[in-house]
Order: structure tokens, then sequence, then C-alpha cells
């Protein structure tokens, strides 16, 4: 916390030292009321007392019957400013046949209309209306559909204009709105204006665009976490800060630090919280200009209650048609689910998967369920032969309206026992099919084939399906479990990737209280390499049904370069036998270095730091190099078949040699024995070079 509120000191401080500068405002507001702008035309802009952004009210003006009117704002000076930026809040209820237009005029020149100057927030139709505001701007928002609808508050827009180009260091500059009615009678509630604000500076004053990332946690959530929020955060300076608001059930505010994956996305942990409890939260972002303009996303709210016990399988955002293809008549899709990813046996109530592209075309299908020995799929299989032995569980009329987690309760719940689970389904849409189909995410499981497919036109497929990599994500629901002493390992935080060679390295876990008791001690284990390191950790604390631990630290690990497993687990819940055992344990990988590789290495068997080329390759795709790196190779015969890969760091003057000890060539010699599939010994990577 102290971090984080020396962040927040130096953010406030930064934004004092460069602070925007507010260069004309008005508001509309009493005492004063529209003080610094000024109304010509038949009929003029009035103070309306019902409708306000801020405040207590605004002005208005109903669109003039073929007339024009004006709102001009008194000149103001932007000199000493490169940057301006005009906002203000409006609701602009007039026909798409009338005219609502931004003008401005500097150092006494012609009024300009500002067109291409707008910062769409994303929603907005300005620039393709000949960059004039009417109720079409925001259709849905504004009921574009009907004339007479009454504005209310919610009704309310800001928008921004970079007018830096026109305005920037002047000393005489004016802003007007005009409203230009046609010669037919206007039934619309016309045009309101309120807060009208120039800002300058001498730095971009346009703030970070914050995108909420999917999934996004929001509504009733059946689980009680952690809940990673991810967040598309982009500026053209780039971005200084991103960090998570949230409150827990609209107590004080908290802050999570986000963490840059990739591109322009953020990501950061609202910690577990147990259940029947809600969360508001929104992502705020800073941007890297001097001035740091700061803003904040939607506000996002989520409710933690207790539901089924549901698995999630498979993360990936690609898209396709399985498992309810609808394009043609008939299509099949079948899937296998491993025990090890379903982690849990018992009635199956329902399940889910993620619709990235909806439609409300209506489609009968069916779901048949059964157990497997079978972990992948050898070869392709007839419809007949996979729903052979196979429970119907599901068979109505269904459609995927909406983008996110489409959740079918089966009519008949499937008792899950033993080995892996095979999910058929159907789509029997009937005829040559629909054009409007559905799409769902999935996740490849390859080189492992677990999808197979069918597809025909007018009657069901009888042929033989073709094997898929894309498996469709899935989510499986199960009763609450009843079980009184049952905890588990959640996660191995680290080691995982990559990691120093030689030096300890903490061990950090969470655990997750999987009973309906709460779990206040229990006694952690863990292996690397498969040796059982001692002594155990024990935890002490408080776990409330299915919360998840902060990350804590269970050891150190120190371990030689290259790479190494580790498995940990759980024992002894409240010192007491656990009752399921099947969620104790979480396995992982990780690869040591002794640092990134520069300079000369040695290979070969007898006191060498590589034994083999092979790990060397491995080392430094793992571990990447910082400068020139030479392996000297001890005299002998090496039999390997290596696959060398683009190597981090490398460059035109970080190279890698191998070379041999001696000095003589003939000394070292490395050969594989090939056949028509695998044809080479050394196979390098395909470098496309950029010459733009």
């Amino acid at each position: 916390m102290k971090k984080l509120l020396l962040l927040m000191a130096v953010l406030f401080g930064a934004a004092f030292t460069n602070a925007q500068t507010i260069l004309f405002h008005e508001n509309f507001d009493p005492t004063s009321g529209p003080d610094s702008v000024t109304a010509t035309g038949t009929p003029t802009f009035a103070i309306n007392t019902r409708l306000h952004y801020s405040g207590t009210q605004c002005d208005s003006l109903k669109t003039p019957l073929n007339n024009v009117s004006y709102l001009t704002t008194q000149s103001f000076s932007t000199v000493g400013s490169t940057n301006v930026l005009l906002k203000f809040a409006h609701i602009c209820k007039v026909e798409i046949f009338d005219t609502a237009k931004v003008e401005i005029s500097v150092n006494g020149g012609p009024w300009v209309k500002l067109t291409t100057q707008y910062i769409n927030p994303g929603n907005s139709q300005f620039l393709n209306q000949s960059y004039r505001f009417c109720a079409a701007t925001y259709a849905v928002d504004w009921w574009a559909s009907n004339d007479t609808i009454k504005p209310d508050q919610t009704w309310w827009k800001l928008e921004t204009f970079d007018i830096s180009a026109l305005a920037a260091n002047s000393s005489n500059v004016r802003v007007r709105f005009t409203l230009r009615g046609n010669v037919s009678n206007d039934v619309c509630h016309g045009w309101y204006l309120d807060d009208i604000m120039v800002i300058g500076g001498t730095s971009e004053l346009i703030p970070p665009k914050i995108t909420m990332a999917p999934p996004i946690i929001q509504d009733t959530v059946f689980n009680t976490g952690p809940f990673n929020i991810s967040a598309y955060v982009r500026d053209a300076s780039g971005i200084d800060t991103a960090y998570i608001v949230y409150k827990l059930n609209n107590g004080a505010n908290q802050y999570i630090p986000m963490t840059w994956v990739s591109d322009s996305t953020y990501t950061g942990t609202i910690p577990s919280y147990t259940y029947n409890n809600r969360i508001d939260y929104y992502v705020h972002a800073a941007d890297n200009s001097s001035t740091h303009n700061s803003t904040n996303g939607p506000n996002q709210w989520f409710y933690t209650k207790h539901g089924p016990n549901t698995v999630q399988i498979g993360t990936g955002t690609s898209t396709q048609t399985y498992p309810f293809y609808m394009l043609w008549g008939y299509t099949r899709s079948a899937a296998i689910y491993q025990a090890s990813e379903i982690n849990t046996y018992g009635q199956i109530l329902s399940l889910e998967w993620y619709v990235s592209t909806a439609t409300a075309t209506s489609c009968p299908v069916k779901i048949y369920l059964k157990s497997t020995t079978s972990s992948t799929f050898a070869s392709g299989s007839t419809w007949a032969s996979l729903i052979s032995g196979a429970t119907l569980v599901y068979d109505n009329t269904n459609s995927f309206s909406t983008v996110g987690w489409k959740l079918i309760t089966l009519t008949t719940p499937f008792m899950y026992s033993s080995g892996n689970l095979m999910v058929l389904c159907e789509a029997n849409y009937g005829g040559t099919g629909t054009s409007t189909y559905p799409s769902f995410q999935y996740t490849s499981t390859s080189p492992n084939y677990q999808h197979q497919t069918l597809y025909a036109d007018n009657a069901p497929p009888t042929g033989t399906a073709s094997l898929s990599y894309n498996r469709p994500n899935i989510k499986i629901s199960f009763p609450p479990a009843n079980n009184t002493q049952d905890a588990g390992v959640s996660q191995v935080v680290a080691p995982s990737g990559i990691i120093l060679a030689g030096v300890n390295s903490p061990v950090t876990i969470s655990i997750k209280n999987y009973a309906i008791d709460s779990l206040k001690k229990v006694t952690i284990a863990y292996k690397v390499d498969g040796i059982l390191q001692t002594p155990a950790y024990t935890w002490n604390g408080i776990l409330l049904q299915d919360m998840v631990s902060p990350n804590f630290s269970i050891g150190n690990v120190n371990v030689a370069p290259g790479s190494h497993t580790i498995k940990v687990w759980t024992e002894l819940p409240n010192d007491s036998t656990d009752q399921a055992h099947n969620n104790d344990t979480v396995t992982g990988t990780f690869y040591a270095c002794t640092s990134i590789l520069n300079g000369p290495y040695t290979i070969g068997p007898s006191g060498a730091d590589f034994p083999t080329f092979a790990a060397t390759i491995a080392a430094m795709q793992n571990c990447g190099i910082s400068g020139p790196v030479t392996f000297n190779v001890q005299s002998g015969i090496y039999t390997e078949q290596l696959t060398i890969p683009e190597i981090p760091g490398t460059s035109d003057i970080n190279t890698i040699t191998y070379q041999s000890t001696t000095g003589v060539n003939t000394d070292v010699t490395l050969r594989y024995t090939t056949d028509a599939t695998n044809n080479f010994v050394v196979k390098l990577p395909v470098v496309v070079s950029n010459t733009d």
C-alpha cells in the first residue's frame, strides 16, 4: 500500500507540475448563468432547468423553422498552448435533415466547420453524417426512430475536438454552435448544450482509450475468484500507469496495479472473495505525456454467488463454426475432454460454449455424453459409431443470440464417474442450412486430435468424420461439493518460465479450500525433478468455502542449468483426511539459466559447459544471448538431429559460432540417421527480412 500511495503522490505531483489549463468554461449554472456565451438568431438558445450534464441547468433550443440560430462563446486566448481541446456535453435530438454543427473562428478570420478534428468516443456516427450532429449520431441512445420521445438525463454525451491545428497559440479564438432548421416543422425536442470547455497545454491532451478485454467479469459469477481483469489501454504517447480500482460491498476503494502483457493489453487480478459479495470496479489509466492525461474505463460490477461446480476447459480466443454449425443442413461435432482436465467426477448438470458471433437463428440441437478410455481420436469415425453407447442428454431447439458463454441445462443429467468425457453435438437445421450462423471459441490441442466433425445437406451425414485440433472451449457444471475436508493447490506461481540457476529461487503457490467447512490448516509438500523436498510446509490461516489464498512461499529451489519439473500437493486439511484427492496436486516445468549467454562455452562429455549440441540450443532458446557466443566442441562423434529456432538477442553483431576445440573441423562429427520424412541433420530457421 505504501508503494501505491507513493505512486499516487507522484502522479498527482506530475499533474500539478504539468497541469492542463482551462482556457474557457461555460456551465450555464446560477448565479452567473450563460455569461460567457451569446445567443443570436430566431428563436435563441435559452436556459433549460429540466436537463443538465452537471450542476442544475443547461442551454437548449428547439430547431428553428427554416431559420438558423447560434450560440457563440466569448473570445479567449490560447497563447502558450501548443495543444488545445474543445469539450462539451450535449443531447442533439434533431432530425437528420436539420444541421447542428460546431464552428471556430481564429484571430477574426472566417468561421470554419469542425470536421476531422472530432475524436470519436467509439459509437458516434458524426464522421459519417457530413460532420454534423443529429439524433442518428447515437441512433440507439437518442431514439432516432422516434422523433417525439422526450430526452432524459441518461442521454448526455461528452464530445471532444482536437483544435490544436486550428487554434493553438492564438490570441483571439471563438467557438459557435450552429443549429439550422429546414422548411418543415420539426417535432424533435432540439439541441441541449452544457459544460462547454476549452483546455490547453504544452503536450498532447487526449487521455488513454480504455476498452475492456473479454471475458468481462460482470453480473452474477458462480465462483470466488481470483478474478483476472484485462483491458486494452491505448494512447499515442504510451501508457504511464494502469490499475484497477475496486470496492467490496460499497466499501473503500482498493487499488490493484495492472501489468502490461502484450501490445495494448494490461491485466490485473482482484483477489478471491467468498460468496454473497458484490464487487464494483473500473480500470484507471494515465498516459505518458508530460500532463499525464488520465481517464477511467467503464464501470463494471459482479456478484459472487454459490452455484454449480463449474470447470472451464480451453481459453483460446480463435473462432470456428462448430460445435453447432448451421451453414449445412446437418452437422456433427465430437470432442474429447480428458479426466485430468475436468479434475472431478459427479453428475453433470449443464454445459456451456463461448459464442463469438451471435445470431438469433434457431436450430434443433442434440447433445450426447459418454465416458471413454480414449484420450484422442486416432482416425475419423462415423456418427453412428461415435454416439453408440452415449446418453442423449439434451434434445431441443435453441439459438445462440448473445456473445459470451451460452448455458445449456441438460434435460437428462449425466453421471460422469470414470475415464475421459466425450461430448457429441448435433445441429439439425435441415435442408441446405442457413447463411446466418454462430461461431464459437476454441483452443488448439495440437499435436493431438481431440475433435472431429461431419456435415451434409438434406440428410444427416453418414460418412467418416474429419479430424481436427480445434476443440471447442467448454464449461462443465456439477452440483456443489459437500465435502467438509478438501484442500488443494490452486496454482504454482513460481518457479515457472525462466529462472536463474545456482541461486535460491522461492517456490510460490496459492491454495484453495474446496470444502464447505473453513480451512484453517494444511500441510504442503513438493518435489523437484522427482525428489521430495524437506521439510514440508504448514499453512495456517482461514479460507472459507471455495476461496483461494493470496500467493505465499513454501521454500526455495536451487537447481543446475536446464529443464526441471516441480510437483506440489496438499495433505491433511485441518489435520484430517482429505476427502477428494483429485484436486490436491499441481505440476509444472521451468528452465534454469546461468545467465543470458555471452562469450565462449564448451560442448562435450568431459567437464564441458554443455553435454550436447541440443543442450546449447535449449539454453539459447530459453535464455537468449546478449553478445557474440562461441561454442568450442570437444573432439568426438555427436549423434543428434538439430532444429535451430530463432534465438532471442541475435543480430549482425551477436552471432553464434560452433567450432572444434582443436581448430580442426574433422575432429568433430555431427551425424544422424535420416529417412524420407526426417531428412536432415541440422535445420535452420527461415528468416524473412523486412527491407522497408
